[in-house]
């Protein structure tokens, strides 16, 4: 069975209307849940300011404050930090160079909101498994698996 990321309906939501939010720039954040038989089990989203020095058009870096705060919370519970998302405003959803280049945590899950046709968003899910002779990580998808909202 092909391992896979579930996440409720709202929090699914709450990425899609950030990316398109922040168009013409790339949005990002934190995703918090813990590993299952299965996959993984997303329970939150955290915002994050967008603070590349580089081009927020094209690049996005979360803000390290919020990681560290982030795992200070978590720290003694069953959750944690399993990854990031980031929007492609002009492209597909799919890591990109300048992701593989920058992307320094194995095991990290990285979900990318592509807008690239402007119609509805495109949102896929990666786990980030090792990396390449040049440095670069390599991605494998994982099924994403968005649960509608309890009543």
């Amino acid at each position: 069975m092909a391992r896979r990321l579930c996440l409720d309906a709202a929090h699914h939501a709450l990425m899609t209307t950030r990316a398109q939010s922040a168009f013409p720039h790339e949005c990002c954040g934190l995703l918090i849940g813990s590993e299952t038989a299965e996959g993984w089990r997303m329970t939150d989203a955290l915002d994050s300011a967008n603070v590349t020095e580089g081009d927020p058009r094209t690049q996005f870096e979360i803000d390290p404050r919020l990681i560290l705060s982030t795992q200070r919370t978590l720290r003694g519970t069953k959750q944690g930090i399993i990854g990031l998302y980031h929007s492609h405003p002009n492209g597909s959803a799919a890591p990109s160079r300048a992701d593989r280049a920058q992307a320094w945590q194995p095991g990290w899950l990285w979900i990318i909101v592509g807008l690239g046709d402007g119609n509805d968003p495109v949102t896929r899910a990666f786990v980030h498994v090792s990396n390449s002779a040049e440095d670069l990580a390599v991605f494998e998808e994982i099924g994403l698996e968005v649960a509608s909202d309890p009543p």
